[in-house]
């Protein structure tokens, strides 16, 4: 009974929204190993097939791909290759909804000035090839301040 319970939970588990892809992942592999100590191993196969169902709608252009290829190249899928892959997606995933979450912040905010603030890594402006800030703001000529010095 206790194989059946854990064999049950493993094809039942899902990541949840917005959880942590890499908990989830691990947590099926706690499952499996615990199925594979108890003499139940559900197999290569089958394991690959259950993580893949359990994750979210977010990785299936990912996880097209991956089956995708594995049919071309005439290969079955491997656990660790499969949830590697998973856990890189995760990450790239991860990396770019910071970067898009960023760059909104950056968009909705101001910070009431006149002038932005001062970065390190500010771009050059075309105008009078200075930093710090924005062509509208220029006193050079072409700018938005011609002529209007300090």
């Amino acid at each position: 009974m206790v194989t059946v319970d854990m064999q049950r939970k493993l094809q039942d588990e899902k990541c949840p929204e917005g959880g942590d892809v890499k908990d989830h992942l691990m947590k099926l592999q706690t499952i499996q190993e615990g199925l594979i100590a108890m003499g139940a191993d559900p197999g290569d196969k089958n394991f690959v097939a259950i993580v893949l169902g359990s994750l979210l709608t977010l990785y299936e252009t990912y996880l097209s791909a991956l089956t995708g290829a594995a049919t071309l190249l005439g290969k079955t899928l491997d656990p660790d290759i499969v949830l590697q892959g998973i856990n890189d997606e995760a990450k790239q995933k991860t990396m770019q909804t910071k970067e898009r979450g960023e760059r909104e912040a950056a968009f909705y905010s101001g910070n009431g000035s006149k002038r932005p603030k001062k970065h390190p890594d500010r771009m050059e402006y075309y105008n009078c090839h200075k930093k710090d800030h924005m062509a509208k703001d220029c006193w050079a000529k072409g700018g938005g301040k011609e002529g209007q010095n300090p």
